[in-house]
């Protein structure tokens, strides 16, 4: 038995920690309890998978498929295929080959890996179509198109620099390093060369 202080005692710690003992298990079971719940809240949401085989029809008319023992790029009726792996939704096209008779498959869910967009040739043509307008300097295939597009302000930059050069060398070859020299002599003979010809 407590005796009167010790009760005393324990009600003062009570106080000072934010209630009783008693309204601290509670609390504790309704924070466990609502996080539960937030939990099956989440669970019960439909996943983005869900949401977009939701949004598709059970049945086209006509879509596109690519064969890849006939290599051929094919519009054909299709249906919807549904497969549920834990705890998702995974949704493909189906269509049967003209030619050969063999399913193709198109997927719904997981895009990035249909093996349409790798193999057609019509979606290759689609985007090869405008691939020599965002060609950038410096890509294959660049020059043979547009030629050299700084052919003129390289001229006229040598041009500056040729200028310039001939500004200076009136001051003398003092200046310059050897092989830097032996160019600008050069340069100048044939300067002479090209306004007075060969003598």
């Amino acid at each position: 038995m407590e005796t009167r202080e010790q009760k005393q005692i324990r009600r003062q710690l009570d106080e000072v920690q934010g209630g009783t003992a008693e309204q601290i298990r509670l609390q504790k079971r309704i924070t466990d309890i609502q996080f539960h719940f937030k939990q099956d809240r989440e669970k019960a949401k439909p996943t983005r998978n869900q949401l977009i085989v939701k949004d598709t029809a059970p049945y086209m008319k006509e879509y596109d498929f690519w064969c890849k023992n006939c290599q051929i790029d094919f519009r054909a009726p299709c249906y919807r295929y549904i497969v549920h792996l834990s705890n998702d939704v995974y949704a493909s096209w189906r269509a049967i080959c003209p030619e050969c008779d063999t399913q193709c498959v198109r997927h719904i869910t997981d895009r990035l890996h249909d093996p349409y967009y790798d193999h057609s040739r019509y979606i290759l043509r689609q985007r090869n179509i405008y691939m020599k307008d965002v060609l950038k300097d410096g890509q294959y295939g660049f020059r043979t198109l547009y030629g050299d597009p700084y052919e003129a302000f390289t001229k006229r930059k040598m041009e500056d620099e040729l200028r310039l050069f001939e500004d200076v060398s009136g001051m003398g070859y003092k200046h310059l390093g050897r092989k830097e020299r032996e160019e600008a002599r050069a340069r100048e003979e044939l300067k002479q060369e090209r306004l007075y010809g060969k003598g």
